[in-house]
């Protein structure tokens, strides 16, 4: 058996390491054995946005927060990717738990179904 340990001080490399592991093992493990045949795909893999949600939940609960910080909470503290943040952000606010201004913080009008790093999110 191997591991692999990373450590940067850099957030780049963070968040590429982090995009290495998730194409190496999809479903969030990182556990790597080359015993499975490439050529099939993985049945019942678990989809990381309800983990994700209700961390999202647990740590940002009845806080207005801007995007960027979501996010980068996300990258500092947990496993899962940018991509992953945005799938959750959007299923929590269609579940009505969260509420997203408007506007941004720059005055311009966001995109639905965006998440900006200037939105501002309220969380219920």
């Amino acid at each position: 058996m191997y591991h692999l340990f990373f450590a940067s001080n850099h957030a780049l490399g963070h968040k590429k390491m982090k995009e290495a592991m998730w194409r190496t093992d999809p479903d969030g493990e990182f556990r790597f054995a080359d015993k499975t045949d490439p050529s099939q795909i993985v049945l019942l893999a678990e989809d990381p946005t309800e983990p994700l949600k209700r961390y999202l939940l647990q740590v940002f609960g009845n806080r207005r927060v801007t995007g960027g910080e979501v996010l980068q909470t996300v990258v500092d503290d947990t496993v899962f990717l940018d991509k992953h943040t945005r799938k959750a952000l959007a299923a929590i606010e269609r579940a009505g738990q969260l509420q997203v201004e408007e506007l941004k913080e720059s005055g311009q009008k966001r995109r639905k179904g965006t998440f900006p790093p200037d939105c501002v999110l309220t969380f219920a």
